[in-house]
């Protein structure tokens, strides 16, 4: 029986391997909203800024839950 290719790999959902979140730097905010828009090269830099605001903000709360909804914040 032949298995078909990886479509996809999750590596390290939930913060097993390293930490869920990395000491900030002066730089990060720049490089972050950079790396978005080479993804998303029609975000505009305040839409960028924006939207990894609300991401954060979404995410603040999830290190304290038990029972991480990765669903509900990846949605």
């Amino acid at each position: 029986m032949t298995r078909p290719p990886i479509a996809a790999v999750l590596l390290d959902v939930g913060g097993t391997l390293w930490p869920d979140g990395w000491p900030w730097l002066p730089d990060d905010p720049r490089a972050r909203t950079g790396r978005l828009r080479e993804a998303l090269p029609e975000l505009d830099p305040g839409t960028a800024r924006a939207l990894l605001h609300d991401l954060d903000s979404s995410a603040a709360g999830i290190a304290q839950l038990l029972d991480q909804d990765l669903g509900g914040y990846v949605g």
